[in-house]
């Protein structure tokens, strides 16, 4: 049906940031989602919007990852407008995630799951709510002073503590480590905040699998389709399936 290839695709967006490198590839995740999305379309149209969403995060996903493999394996400086891709991929993120706790929503409540749909629209704000903030965060346009904040909050404690330690090792190293845990706590606490929402999501999304598409992954009854053409196939397969029934019992009886 699709809810198998989403889930696979959706797992691709976790971010493991690996020498400044984010591991695995974001795009590979998206396409994988707007394949299933495709499969999807019949049941929700807000499936079809999820799809306009994922072909431009794929897009920016691409220009991002090739820059950061510039960076880290050839020394080259990052991609004219990295930070501004980077901060438009958060939007379009938001979007996204918007459309897609929608279909599950929309879905999952047709065919009677209504745990699914209720932990989706928590979803929804929880994802919303952290993306917002990753965004202000993020935003290349406004230096609202986050890094300094947490530089004085928590970096520059921390590091006058183990300067002793550190000093008696490598002479000012405690200088090297304030600075480079001043440039990566932000990126840290991000990453794991916007982590937490995937796996929330991910989670709802096995439900749908396990829950709404049975064993092998096989197609919905159609009757929960919103098409027209749809749900007159499946009225007539419910008939036909009826009337053999029907003609079963009689022949049994007969026996």
């Amino acid at each position: 049906m699709g809810f198998g290839i989403l889930f696979i695709g959706y797992f691709f967006t976790l971010t493991i940031n690996l020498g400044g490198l984010n591991i695995p590839p974001h795009f590979i995740g998206y396409l994988l989602m707007f394949w299933a999305c495709y499969k999807l379309m019949p049941y929700s149209s807000y499936f079809k919007k999820t799809s306009y969403t994922l072909i431009a995060l794929s897009a920016m996903s691409v220009w991002l990852f090739s820059s950061e493999l510039g960076v880290v394996y050839f020394s080259q400086d990052p991609l004219v407008f990295y930070d501004e891709v980077s901060f438009l991929k958060i939007l379009v993120s938001a979007l996204m995630h918007f459309y897609l706790l929608k279909a599950l929503i929309e879905i999952s409540t047709d065919v009677g799951r209504v745990k699914i749909s209720i932990k989706c629209k928590r979803n929804i704000f929880i994802t919303l709510a952290v993306l917002t903030c990753h965004a202000i965060i993020s935003n290349p346009f406004i230096d609202l002073g986050i890094e300094e904040f947490l530089n004085s909050v928590l970096v520059v404690p921390a590091t006058e503590t183990l300067a002793p330690i550190t000093e008696t090792l490598v002479p000012s190293t405690s200088e090297i480590v304030k600075h480079e845990v001043a440039l990566g706590l932000n990126d840290h606490i991000t990453s794991i905040a916007v982590n937490f929402v995937v796996i929330l999501n991910m989670i709802q999304i096995f439900s749908c699998y396990m829950w709404i598409c049975y064993e092998g992954d096989e197609e919905m009854e159609l009757e929960n389709a919103k098409d027209p053409l749809s749900k007159l196939t499946a009225k007539m397969a419910k008939e036909n399936a009826e009337y053999k029934e029907s003609k079963n019992k009689s022949k049994k009886k007969k026996k």
